[in-house]
């Protein structure tokens, strides 16, 4: 299972800047507590890389549950996409954010 990594550099860049700021998280109340436990865990496995159908496997649910608790979740968390709520729920410490590669360093030094 490898964490979900953005395809894109930029897509990556966009992902990495979004969890770094924890104060554009709503702050109607902590991020934990948005988020029912359900959704919690969804998040969690989909930032792992699970698809939804892997997670409905390894949940026991169908993969239209899934598909909704994303949905849901996303819409909780104000984020436009799956990328989008994964980068909200680190930012909030739902997900703990841990990159397969090393940061890479700027050119030239």
């Amino acid at each position: 299972m490898a964490v979900l990594e953005p395809d894109t550099e930029a897509g990556r860049r966009e992902f990495e800047l979004l969890a770094a700021r924890p104060q554009e998280a709503p702050q109607t109340a902590q991020g934990d507590q948005l988020l029912t436990p359900r959704q919690t865990e969804v998040v969690r496995l989909a930032m792992l890389g699970l698809t939804a159908k892997e997670t409905a496997r390894r949940l026991g649910v169908s993969k239209n549950t899934v598909d909704e608790h994303l949905r849901e979740a996303r819409r909780r968390a104000g984020a436009s996409t799956k990328t989008r709520l994964i980068a909200w729920a680190v930012a909030c410490g739902i997900v703990p954010y841990q990159p397969q590669h090393p940061p890479r360093s700027p050119i030239g030094g």
